[in-house]
């Protein structure tokens, strides 16, 4: 049995969050990086994340575009975003020493 997502789409780690024109500022919108197909070729300014689905030359892209407050229930994909390891003493040391 499937089990109920509880995850906003926006702290999904496959949440590809688009920018506005004002630089810094970004939006709401975001592509499902997980069930979207993304153009053959990137735009300039506009990378995909590793590993997506690619429409093949000349087709078209087909994207699911989801709010970064969105709810899917029925998602089987959702998957936390890791956060960002904290830099602490303890962690730079035990990298210096090979740990």
């Amino acid at each position: 049995m499937q089990t109920l997502n509880s995850l906003p789409c926006g702290q999904c780690a496959f949440f590809d969050g688009t920018t506005m024109p004002r630089p810094g500022k970004t939006s709401r919108l975001g592509w499902c990086a997980a069930t979207s197909v993304y153009p053959a070729e990137d735009p300039v300014g506009r990378p995909a994340p590793r590993g997506v689905k690619r429409a093949a030359p000349g087709e078209l892209p087909k994207p699911v575009v989801v709010t970064r407050q969105q709810v899917l229930p029925g998602c089987n994909k959702a998957a936390p975003a890791s956060a960002p390891e904290a830099i602490t003493r303890a962690n730079l040391l035990a990298k210096v020493r090979g740990r």
